[in-house]
C-alpha cells in the first residue's frame, strides 16, 4: 500500500476543496431561485430542470469517470475537470437563454462527477478499509458544511455586490485550484488500466451482487430528501411558511449540513463496530421521516426550535454514509472506479429524477396559495423517502444473510 506522501496528501487537500466547491455550486441555486426565474424567463418547473440537468449530467458521467480514474493520469485529470466545472458555473450565472443554461448546468453536473469519485479513488488505493469508509464521511462531512458556510458567504456579497459577481468569486477560486492542480508535482497511485471489456465485465460484477444495488439505491432514497431540502427548495420554503429571512434560511441549510458533518463520521464509526448495518440506517430512517413531518407539517412559532429541528434532521440523514462501509465490504478491489461510479450514478439517480418531480407539483394550480407555492404539499416526497429507505433497509439484511452463507461468514 503506497504511503501518504507530501504531494499525496496535497493532492488530498485540493480534491476536498474542489469538492466542496462542487457542492456549493449544486445547492447555490436555493438563494436565487427569484432572481433565475426572472433571467430565464421561466417558472418552477425550469428552475427544478435547472437542478435536475445538474444531477442528470453526473449520473450520465459517473460510468465514463470511472473509466477515465482507472485508465489516465489522476492529476490532469482533475485539473481539467475542476476548470470545466468552475467556468461553466460562471457562464450560467451569466447567460439568459433556458436551454443555454440548462446545458450549462449539464456541464457543471458532468465535470462534477470526479470531485467526490476522485477522493474515494486515492483513499481506496492508498488506505485501509476502515480508513476507506473513515475518509468517505470524512468528505460528506467536509463538503457539506463548507458548502454551506460559503453560501452563508455568498448571500452576505449579495447584500454589497449583485448577485451574479458574488457568487462568480467562488467560480475564480475553483479556477484557482484547478491551476494549482495542473502545476504541483504528481502523485504515485497504484491503479490498474482496463479495457472496454473489462468495464462491461466489472459492471456485470457490480450487478450480480444484489446488496451492492440495494445498498446504492437505499443510499439514493436517504441522500434525496437533503437534496430537495438543501440543494433548492429549504430557502424558499422556510423564507414563505416560517417567515425566515433569506440569511436565516440560508443558516439554517448550513445547520442542516452541520447536523450530516457532525453525524457522517460518527455514522462511519458506528458501522465499522456493526454486524447489522441495515439496522442503523433502518432507525436512523425511521427518526428522520418524524423529524421530517414535524418540519413540513407543525406549526412551529420559534425559529430556534425550526433549526434545532433541522440540525436533528441532517445528523439522522447523515447515516446514508454508511452505504460506502457497505460498499468498501462488499466491492471486490479489482473493481475500483467502475464500481464507486455505478453505486454514485444510482445514488443520483433520485437528484435528477425528483427535483424535476417537485418542480411540476409546485407549478399546478391547486398547490398554488396566494403568498406563493404549497411547499408543504410539494416536499411532501421528503417523508416519502424516509419512509421507503425504512420498509427497504430489509433488502440489506437478507442480501447481507446471502452473501454471508457464499463466502462462509
Amino acid at each position: 500500500m503506497p504511503t501518504l506522501s507530501r504531494s499525496l496528501l496535497i493532492i488530498f487537500i485540493l480534491s476536498f476543496l474542489f469538492y466542496c466547491l462542487d457542492y456549493f455550486f449544486r445547492i447555490s441555486q436555493s438563494i436565487i431561485i427569484n432572481p433565475l426565474i426572472h433571467q430565464y424567463h421561466t417558472t418552477a418547473l425550469g428552475i427544478g430542470a435547472f437542478a435536475s440537468a445538474f444531477y442528470l449530467g453526473y449520473a450520465l458521467f459517473q460510468l465514463p469517470g470511472g473509466f477515465l480514474l482507472d485508465n489516465f493520469p489522476f492529476k490532469p485529470l482533475l485539473a481539467t475537470s475542476i476548470l470545466l466545472c468552475s467556468i461553466s458555473y460562471a457562464a450560467f450565472l451569466f447567460a439568459h437563454h433556458f436551454w443555454l443554461g440548462y446545458v450549462l448546468r449539464l456541464i457543471v453536473g458532468l465535470t462534477s462527477t470526479l470531485s467526490f469519485m476522485g477522493i474515494l479513488f486515492i483513499a481506496r488505493a492508498t488506505l485501509s478499509s476502515n480508513a476507506f469508509s473513515l475518509v468517505a464521511g470524512l468528505a460528506i462531512s467536509i463538503g457539506t458544511l463548507s458548502a454551506a458556510s460559503v453560501q452563508i458567504v455568498g448571500v452576505w456579497l449579495m447584500h454589497h455586490w449583485s448577485w451574479q459577481l458574488a457568487l462568480s468569486l467562488f467560480a475564480l477560486m475553483g479556477i484557482g485550484i484547478g491551476l494549482l492542480f495542473m502545476i504541483l508535482p504528481a502523485p504515485t497511485l497504484s491503479t490498474k488500466r482496463i479495457g472496454a471489456s473489462q468495464v462491461i465485465t466489472q459492471s456485470l460484477q457490480f450487478f450480480k451482487k444484489p446488496i451492492l444495488v440495494y445498498n446504492a439505491l437505499i443510499g439514493s432514497l436517504f441522500y434525496l430528501p437533503t437534496t430537495l431540502f438543501a440543494s433548492l427548495w429549504g430557502v424558499p420554503f422556510l423564507m414563505q411558511t416560517h417567515y425566515f429571512s433569506k440569511t436565516e434560511a440560508t443558516f439554517s441549510i448550513f445547520l442542516l449540513f452541520l447536523g450530516w458533518a457532525v453525524g457522517a463520521p460518527i455514522m462511519s464509526w458506528i458501522a465499522n463496530q456493526l454486524h447489522h448495518i441495515y439496522r442503523l440506517i433502518r432507525y436512523c430512517a425511521l427518526i428522520a421521516l418524524c423529524i421530517s413531518l414535524l418540519l413540513l407539517y407543525c406549526t412551529i412559532k420559534q425559529h430556534w426550535l425550526v433549526e434545532f429541528i433541522i440540525f436533528a434532521l441532517g445528523l439522522a440523514s447523515s447515516a446514508q454514509a454508511v452505504v460506502w462501509k457497505l460498499f468498501d465490504t462488499y466491492c471486490p478491489r479489482n473493481s475500483n472506479g467502475i464500481a464507486i461510479s455505478w453505486t454514485n450514478m444510482l445514488i443520483m439517480l433520485s437528484g435528477m429524477i425528483f427535483h424535476l418531480c417537485v418542480g411540476y407539483l409546485l407549478t399546478l394550480p391547486f398547490l398554488k396559495t396566494t403568498t406563493g407555492f404549497n411547499y408543504t404539499l410539494g416536499l411532501a416526497l421528503i417523508p416519502l423517502a424516509f419512509f421507503i429507505v425504512a420498509i427497504s433497509a430489509g433488502c440489506l439484511r437478507s442480501s447481507h444473510n446471502d452473501l454471508a452463507i457464499v463466502i462462509g461468514r
